[in-house]
């Protein structure tokens, strides 16, 4: 669904039903669990193709992701800490309200950036789940975390004037620079291997020659 259907029905597009929050993060967690070869058997079926946005979600929570390893690992074990203890919608909502807020904006807030860091926090959350088959509790992962966002999402982002458009626009960019970063830092390793090895290959005819000199004199 693009701009011009948008502006042709007055709708924004978080109110359409193809953007439903609980489709982005059903097809988040699902992508997540699937990415490390587990299954989250219970994962509704998709009532519409996944659009731009729901692609541009899941690549930039896995950037969020390798950039904030830690600290939503020790998220992750502190909400699962209790084994015998069921994870309830209040004791996830707690965990939420911590994450990633601005200072400069009220209590329910939903910026791009926790958006994203919601996300990941949610998939990773159901991928720890989902090694120990907890199916169930994948499931109301999904709906806490869709709910949560929605209520963000219909209270902030009208007055801010937020959409999925504005968030894919966002999210090329951030891919762009982190590809450049990437390869970047590919080049960079790449030189230093040259360093290595031609390093290691001075060092080795440098041995040969004095093993050489000391055979030979």
């Amino acid at each position: 669904m693009d701009v011009a259907y948008c502006a042709l029905t007055g709708m924004p597009d978080y109110l359409q039903e193809e953007y439903s929050p609980q489709s982005f993060i059903s097809d988040y967690i699902n992508r997540r669990v699937s990415d490390e070869g587990l299954h989250w058997w219970l994962c509704p079926d998709r009532a519409y193709e996944p659009e731009v946005a729901h692609q541009m979600l899941y690549e930039v929570c896995r950037i969020f992701e390798r950039r904030n390893a830690d600290n939503l690992k020790n998220l992750v074990q502190m909400l699962l800490a209790d084994k015998h203890s069921s994870i309830t919608f209040n004791s996830y909502i707690d965990v939420l309200d911590h994450m990633h807020k601005n200072d400069n904006e009220e209590d329910v807030q939903m910026p791009y950036g926790r958006l994203v860091a919601i996300t990941a926090f949610a998939g990773l959350v159901a991928l720890r789940l989902a090694k120990e088959n907890l199916q169930q509790t994948i499931s109301d992962i999904a709906v806490y975390t869709a709910r949560y966002i929605e209520r963000g999402i219909r209270k902030q982002w009208p007055v801010l004037h937020r959409s999925w458009d504005g968030f894919v626009k966002l999210a090329k960019g951030i891919i762009r620079r982190q590809k450049a970063a990437d390869d970047n830092e590919e080049r960079f390793w790449g030189a230093q291997k040259t360093l290595i090895y031609g390093a290691a290959a001075v060092a080795v005819f440098v041995g040969i020659g004095f093993w050489s000199m000391r055979l030979f004199r």
